[in-house]
């Protein structure tokens, strides 16, 4: 029993056909370091980028919106062919290990050149250097973050240390979040010009590159001490379109992976709505000083790393399934209430309203953490149910699709939330025009409903969709006994 699964109270792994030892603390530990680099560079783009477009270099919503659904889409429409390949690939390396390696370099770099915009660009140059650089980076990201997804669900075989698993990267996630908020809030932004600090973003790019190479490297050492647990399937393919097309026909068959898909889909949605006017909604909607705003998303992934045991605690009792709906449902509804509160006038101003926020942040950190991990350890027993199923594992098709459905719905709530800035006629370019500009009460009020209750409302539709998912501890342990019959 390793420690983590001790303080938590959760039982040792049962002997079964096929599974494999316990990862010792510290191999689970240097593998979940590979989250950071999804918590810093995903992350850093997701809360800092479309500012940085729209108001620090002047693009228009629509257009820094559109730049956002497109690379994204783009990105994720390959994630399957990148998955396939995943699966497919048959070296004295493993499937995984060189596309982890290869990626690291590039998706740094573009993280760093993408927040290092030269002054002079304007209009559609300046459109098309931001598209590129996103999408090489998302296209880089993709190379990584889906063999090592893939590689989690080979690592073990056992129900509950797959969730231990998860619940280690989660935590890296966290550490990724939290260091990356500090860079840019309290070490690079936190100048007189602040958030609208053109110059302060090109350090902060170079310097998360930089943490999150470290990271990818060290998760994809790992993973190569780790390599002789991985599966390595008897027969490959060469992938072609038709080969891809019959891959991805058979995923999309089964339903418990159907039930994750539509999930991710509508939640994340409503997560890059919330993403992409957070910076706006802080300044104009809640009318925050910057010390609070970069204050309260670092209560909030302080909610998730304090989830993190207790959601590990939570599946000893309960089916993943039931944790992943109570998470997101409550992280949604939480998340409804204080916006249309404060448009009735039902919130106070000051000190009391940012403690306000503060316990909110913390509380929907911590349900949605209890959401995530059920859901990525999910996917993995699903792998297993496919395999029985259709008699192949796409561990990388799987994660593929998983990926598919975050960046498309996270490309999709950019748009959104970029369209719905202009079709609110909020000013742009606050860098040149003044960040002290007044807005006029009916664009604020507008801002908050589309910061609040829209995405909300997607959310609690994420959690019910999950009832589609059938594994349940008992279902697993009799799927992984009919593989281990078949020849």
């Amino acid at each position: 029993m390793t420690r983590l699964e001790h303080e938590v109270g959760l039982p040792s792994a049962v002997a079964a056909p096929g599974v494999r030892p316990a990862l010792k603390v510290h191999d689970k530990a240097f593998f979940a370091a590979g989250d950071i680099v999804d918590g810093t560079i995903n992350f850093g783009i997701g809360v800092f980028i479309f500012y940085y477009l729209t108001a620090v270099c002047g693009l228009s919503g629509t257009v820094a919106g559109a730049i956002l659904a497109i690379s994204t889409i783009c990105d994720a429409v390959l994630d399957p062919l990148i998955g396939s390949i995943s699966d497919n690939t048959h070296t004295r390396y493993g499937r995984r290990l060189p596309y982890m390696l290869t990626a690291a370099l590039p998706m740094a770099l573009a993280f760093a050149l993408l927040f290092s915009i030269p002054a002079g660009l304007h209009g559609w140059a300046l459109a098309a250097y931001a598209g590129a650089a996103l999408l090489v980076g998302r296209l880089a990201m993709s190379f990584f973050v889906l063999p090592y997804s893939a590689t989690s669900a080979e690592l073990s075989t056992d129900y509950t240390e797959r969730s231990v698993i998860f619940a280690y990267r989660t935590f890296f996630n966290c550490i990724g979040n939290m260091t990356l908020l500090v860079f840019g809030y309290w070490v690079f932004m936190r100048g007189q010009q602040g958030l609208l600090d053109r110059g302060a973003y090109a350090g902060f790019g170079w310097t998360v590159a930089a943490m999150a190479l470290a990271a990818a490297l060290t998760s994809t050492f790992s993973t190569y001490t780790q390599r002789e647990r991985l599966r390595t399937p008897a027969v490959t393919h060469r992938i072609g379109l038709r080969q891809l097309a019959a891959e991805v026909a058979e995923v999309a068959g089964n339903r418990s992976f159907r039930s994750l898909f539509l999930c991710c889909l509508l939640f994340w949605v409503s997560l890059g709505m919330v993403a992409t006017l957070n910076i706006y909604a802080s300044l104009y909607f809640w009318r925050l000083p910057q010390n609070v705003i970069g204050t309260l998303p670092l209560v909030n992934i302080a909610g998730y790393a304090v989830a993190v045991p207790f959601s590990t605690w939570l599946l000893r009792w309960f089916e993943k399934r039931d944790v992943a709906m109570i998470g997101f449902a409550l992280m949604s509804a939480m998340a409804l209430l204080p916006a249309p509160l404060r448009i009735l006038g039902l919130l106070p101003d000051g000190p009391a309203l940012y403690a306000i926020l503060g316990i909110v942040a913390f509380l929907v950190g911590f349900a949605g953490t209890c959401g995530f991990v059920s859901c990525g350890s999910m996917m993995s027993d699903a792998v297993d149910e496919h395999e029985l199923l259709f008699g192949a594992r796409r561990e990388g098709l799987f994660f593929a699709g998983l990926l598919f459905s975050v960046k498309a719905a996270a490309g999709l709530g950019g748009l959104f939330g970029g369209v719905a800035l202009d079709l609110i006629h909020f000013p742009r370019n606050l860098a040149a025009t003044g960040a002290h500009i007044v807005v006029a009460p009916d664009v604020v009020t507008k801002l908050g409903i589309m910061y609040g209750p829209v995405p909300a409302v997607l959310g609690i539709a994420s959690a019910i969709v999950l009832m589609g998912y059938r594994i349940s501890r008992t279902e697993l342990a009799r799927i992984q006994a009919e593989i281990a019959k078949s020849p």
